[in-house]
């Protein structure tokens, strides 16, 4: 009784491989129907024999171990389907009868499940499709609403995360994206005025800790900054926003879109705090500003915008500035510096991209302080 898909593993990876000529229907039926009775036989398997003899740790094994062997026969079968359309009716059938097993697993063994793990093509194309098809009605609905037309890109960003196969999606994201759609869903429904601020909240709920919608928050308090005039008044009006972000009770706390990166509303407080310290101390100048009228050659620098932002953060967390803060530092480093295609830095965005940095960019910023490193072990 240790791994129990060796039927799928012969039929897909030896059989319907080297199957040169075209099934009859009743060859198709036949194995159908036997894929079927083994699918009765794994789940049996699963359900009483694994449960009554193995230990916690040993399902769990098993678990894992079958999810990630019926993502791989599923792929295979989703390939077949693509080279070979003459037996696609075979193909479906057998993907549906392999998602099935997984589905179980899914629900039977819900704890042990790896629900971080990516959806397989047949599954992706499908849940992806529904999930835009939603995200479109929100964004038609919306419009109609005569929504701020930032925002609404703000949300049509959502997108991004259900097109880009290189990403796909996990269970994990299908499961957030589904509960985040039926919230504003029904906030539409049940509002009539304020409809933003409510969807806004939503996000706040739902962790939607996107740099996107860091970006439309932050912009939105600069401008209403920037309708006010006075210093004290500027304060008192980031205190009260402060305030506010601080009262928030997040109601799905276990709900977030990206794991390991500032959930939105502690990004919006760290960025209001920073905005406050700006302000009580904007007559402290970072860098010795250039004569008036004398232009200022900005120097290149082999960064994104998103890896700067991510190195100028952990690099100004080692508190070696004195007496200002991270507001400045960006408002500076823009001044003097560009991206790798001549591109000049946005300040507000060097402040808030590090809370959404690709992996590739995380590498990127490990290697440069890797060879800094290496550069200062010599003199050692």
């Amino acid at each position: 009784m240790g791994y129990t898909l060796h039927y799928f593993d012969d039929l897909i990876n030896v059989q319907l491989k080297s199957q040169n000529r075209k099934l009859t229907k009743q060859q198709i039926e036949e194995i159908i129907k036997q894929a079927e009775k083994e699918k009765t036989r794994v789940i049996k398997i699963f359900k009483f024999d694994y449960i009554q003899t193995l230990t916690p740790s040993e399902i769990e094994k098993k678990v894992k171990y079958h999810q990630i062997n019926l993502y791989t026969l599923t792929n295979t079968l989703y390939e077949y389907q693509t080279a070979n359309t003459k037996e696609f009716e075979l193909y479906h059938a057998l993907q549906i009868i392999i998602l099935q097993i997984n589905d179980f697993l899914s629900v039977y063994f819900e704890i042990y499940f790896d629900f971080s793990m990516k959806l397989p093509f047949y599954t992706y194309n499908e849940v992806s499709k529904n999930l835009k098809s939603i995200l479109d009605l929100i964004l038609g609905t919306l419009t109609e609403r005569d929504i701020n037309p930032d925002f609404l890109k703000t949300i049509a960003e959502i997108h991004n995360y259900l097109d880009k196969r290189p990403i796909r999606l996990t269970y994990r994201l299908t499961t957030y994206f589904k509960e985040l759609f039926e919230s504003i869903i029904q906030a539409i429904e049940t509002t009539n005025d304020n409809i933003e601020n409510k969807i806004i909240r939503i996000f706040y709920d739902f962790g939607f800790n996107d740099s996107v919608l860091c970006n439309y928050l932050t912009n939105k308090i600069t401008r209403e900054l920037n309708a006010i005039e006075s210093i004290n008044e500027k304060i008192f009006h980031l205190h009260t926003r402060l305030k506010e972000i601080r009262q928030f009770i997040i109601s799905k706390p276990h709900m977030i879109l990206n794991i390991g990166i500032t959930p939105i509303n502690k990004s919006i407080e760290t960025w209001l705090i920073e905005d406050l310290e700006y302000h009580k101390h904007s007559n402290v100048p970072l860098l010795t500003m250039p004569p008036t009228g004398q232009s200022t050659k900005k120097i290149k620098l082999n960064l994104s915008t998103s890896e700067l932002s991510f190195f100028l953060k952990h690099f100004f967390a080692t508190d070696m500035f004195q007496q200002q803060n991270f507001k400045q530092l960006c408002d500076h480093i823009a001044k003097y510096f560009m991206d790798h295609n001549s591109k000049p830095y946005n300040p507000e965005s060097l402040r808030t991209k590090f809370s959404s940095v690709s992996t590739a960019s995380i590498d990127k910023v490990k290697t440069i302080l890797i060879s800094m490193l290496n550069g200062i072990n010599r003199y050692s």
